[in-house]
């Protein structure tokens, strides 16, 4: 079979856009006709190959596309000698894979373009493309954009081995444009994944030393004191600190953030309730109560035990012991539950009560009748709150 001059030439000078690059972005199934004479069904590798896409095993005999005898044979030549191609024997396949070069090089040198084919890239998780681009020294450190930035989309997308590759292209991983880059891993990727990524961030040289965009993120994907991030910053921590003006003290941002029990008791002999206003105290207990990660109802014991009133009012808010009420109610499983639970009777064992005004609100015993706990436990924490 032969192809038309005029369909040779078109294809060299523009790089048959749509079909090559679909080509090198699309999963197996998706490029099954380019090989329809073949018989295997093609894998990545066939287009993908580590060797610029041209196939690295022998195919079987298919037709010849273009000869030497053909019109424009000295034009179509030279382009397929560049890409390591011979005329006189190219066949289906060596077509097939030429195109998907020669598009990728429209984009990149004629267009431009290469910058957004290799988020795409990223974002596909296309690992033989993400290579191919990078191996042409092309710059990442510079974008339009702030989502345009590949380590930036690598750390919302990839997986670990795509995002290691971009990580290891990065000239200055502690520029600025990548400040926020914990946070997003955090928001974009599960607890595994996420520890990876922060993991080879920190040995590649990126350096953790702001609170409000490493450390209080980090919290998240650790046991904290077993991580050796925090354990360096655990020393220059003072709980007592804002980092937002109008925000709770530091020692609450980390316990939202998710500080461990462990954590949280090992800053306690620096926490000055003094220093704290009633609204600061009160966020301290709550944010404590709430967190997940907080589990030993001797967390919140050590926490009064500092100081905190467990009754202090501030007229805007539920007391401590209706809060802990409405969370126990709010649990998603059974563990959750018990967790819960330990962290109210805590809060009875040291004296919290509900306030008058609670007390008149049937709403609230009829939450707290709802739950799920042994009658005889009810019992004893019903005659606590006064219900």
């Amino acid at each position: 079979m032969k192809l038309p001059y005029l369909l040779l030439i078109t294809s060299i000078g523009s790089g048959v856009i749509g079909y090559g690059v679909s080509q090198t972005l699309s999963s197996p199934e998706q490029t099954t006709t380019a090989t329809a004479n073949s018989d295997e069904q093609p894998n990545d590798d066939d287009y993908l190959s580590s060797d610029t896409f041209a196939t690295t095993e022998e195919s079987p005999q298919q037709d010849v596309v273009f000869t030497s005898d053909s019109a424009g044979s000295n034009i179509v030549e030279r382009e397929l000698n560049r890409y390591g191609y011979s005329l006189s024997n190219l066949d289906k396949m060596q077509w097939n894979d030429f195109i998907g070069q020669k598009s990728l090089d429209y984009w990149a040198k004629d267009l431009r373009a290469q910058l957004t084919l290799l988020n795409l890239a990223i974002s596909e998780n296309n690992t033989k493309l993400i290579e191919r681009l990078l191996s042409r020294k092309m710059t990442i450190d510079a974008a339009p954009t702030h989502d345009d930035f590949p380590l930036m989309v690598a750390a919302e997308n990839a997986n670990l081995v795509n995002f290691r590759l971009i990580v290891d292209h990065i000239q200055n991983l502690n520029s600025p444009n990548y400040q926020s880059i914990v946070r997003l891993i955090q928001r974009s990727n599960d607890l595994s994944l996420g520890k990876s990524k922060i993991d080879y961030l920190f040995n590649s040289g990126y350096l953790f030393d702001d609170m409000y965009f490493h450390i209080l993120p980090q919290l998240a994907f650790t046991d904290n004191l077993e991580d050796s991030i925090l354990v360096n910053t655990l020393v220059t921590i003072d709980p007592n600190s804002k980092i937002r003006e109008n925000g709770p003290i530091l020692l609450a941002e980390m316990i939202q953030n998710g500080a461990n029990d462990e954590m949280v008791r090992a800053l306690l002999p620096d926490l000055d309730i003094s220093t704290l206003d009633t609204r600061a105290r009160k966020s301290l207990l709550i944010s404590s109560l709430s967190s997940k990660r907080i589990q030993d109802p001797a967390t919140i014991t050590a926490l009064i035990d500092k100081g905190l009133d467990v009754n202090v009012e501030d007229g805007r808010m539920p007391s401590i012991l209706g809060i802990s009420v409405v969370l126990l109610n709010r649990v998603d499983n059974d563990d959750e539950f018990e967790i819960q639970k330990e962290k109210l009777t805590a809060l009875v064992n040291s004296g919290a009560k509900l306030t008058d005004r609670e007390k008149k609100k049937s709403h609230l015993a009829n939450l707290f009748n709802s739950l799920k706990i042994p009658e005889e436990q009810k019992q004893q924490i019903n005659a606590a709150l006064g219900l």
